[in-house]
């Protein structure tokens, strides 16, 4: 995991998911699936920067193939979004319901 998924994943950890998890055990569960989100996005980061450098350096060498291999970058970026937009909708499903019924403040 990238270091700053894991930032994220270590603070979020620390502050308000222990408050959320002892408001309502099932928070647990739907936190396993946040945290592979996270894993999932460090991926498709790593690809997106992959792909974005061999194209960077590819403009130098063979312009036309920097070209071609422009629309990978364009589903890099289309899967970041996807997965970001899911986990966002996600999180809020899971935290949401639970802070609200608890009257939970963070």
């Amino acid at each position: 995991m990238s270091e700053t998924c894991m930032g994220i994943t270590l603070r979020r950890r620390g502050r308000i998911f222990p408050e959320l998890s002892a408001a309502d055990p099932r928070f647990d569960l739907g936190l396993e699936i946040l945290e592979k989100d996270h894993q999932d996005l460090d991926q498709v980061l790593d690809r997106f920067s992959t792909v974005a450098n061999r194209i960077i350096q590819l403009i130098q060498i063979d312009e036309a193939a920097a070209r071609d291999e422009a629309q990978q970058l364009h589903d890099s970026s289309q899967a970041i979004q996807a997965l970001v937009a899911r986990h966002l909708s996600d999180e809020e499903e899971l935290a949401v319901p639970i802070i609200i019924r608890h009257k939970l403040r963070g």
